[in-house]
This record gives C-alpha cells, structure tokens and sequence, in this order.
C-alpha cells in the first residue's frame, strides 16, 4: 500500500506529465483541462489533481495567465457527460527540474532492480544532456549503481589523481538535477571512505 507521500508524489509526477502531453516545443503555454467530476477516483482523484496542481503554483513551476474556463461535454444527467476547468498555464523554467525529480519519486515505487535500472538511464540521460566532461561522465555511471562506491576504486577507473576535485566540479554539473553525490564514512562493506549517488528528497 503506498504512503501518503508517494501518493502525493504520484499525483505530482501525473500532473507533470499531463502538462508535458499537452506542450509542443518552444511553446510554454497550454491549455490544461481538469476533469470537474469531485467523485472521480481515477486516474487521480479530484482531490488529489487538485493538490498537486496547488503545490506546482505555490512552487512557482507553473502559473495562471487568463482566466479559467469551463466547458461541457453532453447534458447533466446523460452517461458520458462531463464538466472540465480549464486552466490557462504559463511554464516556468523549474518545470523540467521538478519533471525529473518527481518522475524519480513516483519510480521509486517499483522492484528494487527495475528502479535501479530506471535511475542508470536517467544517469545516462543527464550525461547526454548536459554534455560533461568524459572524467565526469564515468564517474556517475560508477555512481548510478545509487551504492557507495570506494573513493580507491572510482580512483582506479576514472584514472584521476584529483577525486576530490572531480568529484566537487561533478557536484556543481548536478546543480539543478534530481541527484547528488555524499560523502559515505568507511562501513563493513568498504574500507576507506566513499561516495554514493543519492535522489535528492
């Protein structure tokens, strides 16, 4: 059964990616219709749309620039009638951060090994994305393992004499991102310390 928290996670991350379906590229206006049915269960509940939705205002991510609307599908009282708001939504820059973030949070939910596999890909991506440097690149995919990982072993196959600092330069590239690196104290299953990749909370 999920938490309070992972089902607000989910409704966030559905809410996302509603507003997501309905972008088109260098378009950051939409049109975002909100199903007015307050019975409704799925695929959100009403109350639960209309949570997320209020947090991703209150955060800034998005914001209203007309009026509503409503509009009306059938009459009242007939089987596929249905009422909508319809919400006209500026997209601010954070969106695509919090996209991420809450994707990452509503995966988590899934085997421990399809999520480890969802979070290397989305590692992958980063990479891609941001283009970093190649030192970089393979030290988080030795990180997307979300374990600690020695700092002799990274040392050893990132080929650096500078972990420290390749390690601090990689913090600044994750600026903005779902992820960041911490410092682990030497454990049983390690000698020395470590580092591990972590999805910031």
């Amino acid at each position: 059964m999920k938490t309070a928290d992972e089902k607000f996670s989910y409704s966030v991350w559905f809410v996302l990616d509603k507003i997501k379906s309905y972008m088109i590229p260098k378009n950051y206006e939409i049109s975002y219709h909100f199903d007015a049915n307050i019975k409704r269960t799925k695929p959100l509940t009403y109350f639960g749309e209309d949570k997320a939705l209020k947090f991703l205002f209150d955060e800034k991510v998005i914001r209203e620039i007309k009026d509503r609307d409503e509009a009306e599908v059938g009459k009242p009282g007939e089987k596929h009638h249905a009422a909508f708001i319809i919400y006209h939504l500026g997209i601010n820059r954070k969106f695509f951060e919090y996209y991420d973030l809450y994707k990452i949070k509503a995966f988590s939910q899934l085997s421990d090994e399809k999520y480890k596999s969802f979070i290397q890909n989305k590692v992958l991506e980063f990479i891609k994305a941001k283009k970093i440097g190649k030192k970089q690149g393979k030290l988080l995919k030795f990180l997307s393992t979300m374990s600690p990982v020695s700092m002799s072993y990274l040392r050893s196959k990132t080929k650096t004499s500078d972990l420290v600092g390749l390690v601090r330069d990689t913090r600044k590239s994750l600026k903005k991102s779902p992820f960041k690196i911490i410092l682990v104290r030497s454990g049983s299953s390690f000698k020395g310390n470590a580092y591990q990749l972590i999805v910031i909370s």
